[in-house]
């Protein structure tokens, strides 16, 4: 069996940790299980407002 080595990079926009959260699983479903896939750490972001004062209130 020929293996093909697919390299596809998502730099476009930046994908925060939560968007990313299945993105594995989807990709071996659509590859059959071949798939894999590797993130690197960018930078860290300011938390929006409305998202910090959820994780504030949540650890009260």
């Amino acid at each position: 069996m020929e293996s093909t080595l697919l390299t596809v990079q998502r730099g476009a926009k930046n994908e925060s940790n939560k968007e990313m959260f299945g993105y594995t699983t989807t990709l071996r479903s659509m590859t059959e299980g071949r798939g894999s896939m590797t993130m690197e750490f960018d930078h860290y972001d300011t938390v929006p407002a409305n998202v910090a004062q959820d994780i504030i209130a949540s650890r009260k």
